[in-house]
């Protein structure tokens, strides 16, 4: 009787402790992940185009896919470069005319994930204002005025280049100023800048403004039909050749976050309220639908750079090809 119960016990004993080692093995396994993360820093300018990152590491979708991130805010797309160039980030967000003023500089940047796009007439995100005191109506109005731009080198210079050029005034005869985004709205209201171009979120928030400014122009370029790109993830060519795995990585995470953030629009307008402090009653007037096809193809690339030779913000002809690189 002891023998045969000594047996079962000692039978189930077993048993017992083979299911607790598979439990513990299973529970070693889950630990792996979080224990072998990759601590990757992201140097970003905060605007509309990052939201689905911010949600992707609120939600821990980055360690999900093996990655640490770490979110780094700075003024500008020079300031990223920078950050870069340092070491104190390894890859950025930034539009693409500020990184390839920083390569043609001697700074070894490439683009491995596109970002946002603008095509006329259905996806157009920068806007050109004016404040109602200013007394101005029109682009060609803009001679003679102050107009604020953000950063140097910035896309919303391109873009007063291509508007004015159209208009058949030259860049020279504004007064440009150069102030963060979030500043514009007041500056319009103050009468210290005449006019803008301002990026979203923050030109919804200056349209809809006391003052109510008058819409200029919509798009950073004057009415290009065909596809463009106007910003990407970047890093140096040593970071991307040897962070291959961390590049899809991010992809991933990135393609789960926008794609949620799509399905529900609530989550977006809590971002927008929570992470960018945005107005509840501008947030319901914003477009926000964010892009899920993040590879990057040199005829995305291309009406920029031409562009940009066009007007001197690049000094030496450049092909698409060799400013980006697909992760593999």
């Amino acid at each position: 009787m002891t023998d045969r119960t000594s047996g079962k016990i000692s039978s189930r004993t077993h048993r017992l402790t083979a299911v607790i080692a598979v439990l513990a093995l299973g529970q070693l396994a889950l630990a792996v992940p979080a224990a072998a993360q990759t601590k990757v820093r992201f140097a970003y300018v905060k605007t509309l185009e990052v939201l689905p990152f911010f949600y992707a590491a609120k939600k821990g979708y980055f360690k999900d896919v093996g990655l640490d991130i770490e979110m780094i805010a700075v003024p500008g797309g020079p300031a990223v470069g920078a950050a870069i160039a340092s070491g104190s980030a390894d890859f950025g967000f930034a539009a693409l005319s500020p990184v390839l003023i920083a390569r043609e500089q001697g700074q070894p940047f490439k683009f491995f994930m596109s970002l946002e796009y603008e095509q006329t007439p259905g996806r157009l995100w920068g806007t050109i204002m004016a404040s109602a005191k200013s007394g101005i109506k029109s682009i060609k109005d803009l001679a003679g005025k102050n107009i604020v731009l953000g950063v140097p080198g910035g896309l919303c210079e391109l873009s007063i280049h291509d508007w004015m050029d159209k208009a058949g005034l030259a860049y020279s005869q504004a007064r440009i100023l150069n102030n963060p985004f979030p500043q514009m709205p007041a500056m319009l209201e103050l009468g210290t800048a005449d006019a803008a171009c301002i990026v979203e979120p923050f030109a919804t928030a200056a349209l809809n403004g006391k003052t109510k400014p008058v819409e200029l122009a919509r798009g950073f370029l004057a009415e290009v039909t065909t596809p463009y790109r106007i910003a990407g993830l970047f890093a140096a060519e040593t970071w991307i050749a040897a962070h291959q795995k961390e590049i899809v990585a991010l992809e991933k995470a990135s393609l789960r976050a926008a794609t949620e953030l799509n399905r529900d629009p609530s989550v977006t307008k809590a971002i927008l309220a929570d992470e960018f402090r945005f107005p509840a009653e501008y947030i319901e007037k914003l477009r926000y639908d964010f892009l899920v096809d993040f590879k990057p193809k040199a005829a995305d690339y291309q009406t920029i750079i031409d562009k940009m030779l066009k007007y001197g913000m690049l000094k030496k002809p450049t092909k698409a090809e060799d400013v980006i690189v697909t992760a593999k």
